[in-house]
């Protein structure tokens, strides 16, 4: 199992199809993926298993995470699994599901920082930075980086988003079943 510290941003993001052409002519493109993020209930943190469309194995995921907009530090375990769909229902069976989330992410890799441009089934589109600090000169350095491509890539402070795309899919079931 591997752990990471990582500085990361979300935002809303306008303009897809725009962000994706400054990704291209600016950064590098890793990869273009359909993901699908099973939350579970936890008591801390927040546990989801990561299954990429097309293959059986995932990545078991816990992570805790301050709800901010602004830049935000988390502590993230990784352990990469090779049967994604039996330790799902493992995890079914012991914690229970709380929410999942699919979409669609290309990424990229802009210096140090990957650029996730992320289509949410149901919510929309968004942005996400993410770049690996393992001290507190590079969580400045990757301040200052987030900085610069917010304002490359057009987004101001009413499009950061504090939590998870989990928290956002459970308020719109939450709107649906009041409505």
């Amino acid at each position: 199992m591997g752990e990471k510290r990582l500085l990361e941003l979300k935002a809303h993001l306008a303009d897809l199809v725009w962000a994706e052409a400054w990704c291209t002519r600016h950064a590098t493109f890793i990869s273009d993926v359909r993901q699908k993020d099973t939350y579970f209930h936890v008591g801390k943190g927040r546990l989801k298993l990561r299954n990429v469309e097309g293959k059986d194995e995932g990545t078991l995921i816990y992570y805790q995470r301050e709800d901010r907009p602004y830049p935000k530090r988390s502590r993230v375990f990784l352990l990469p699994v090779a049967d994604a769909t039996g330790l799902l229902g493992l995890l079914r069976e012991a914690l229970g599901i709380l929410v999942e989330v699919r979409k669609r992410r290309r990424i990229f890799r802009w210096g140090e920082v990957q650029v996730h441009l992320d289509e949410v089934d149901g919510l929309g589109t968004f942005l996400e930075f993410e770049r690996v600090i393992d001290s507190h000169e590079e969580a400045v350095r990757a301040e200052s980086e987030f900085a610069e491509l917010r304002s490359s890539l057009r987004i101001f402070e009413k499009d950061l988003v504090a939590g998870s795309y989990s928290d956002m899919v459970l308020e719109l079931d939450a709107q649906e079943e009041r409505v």
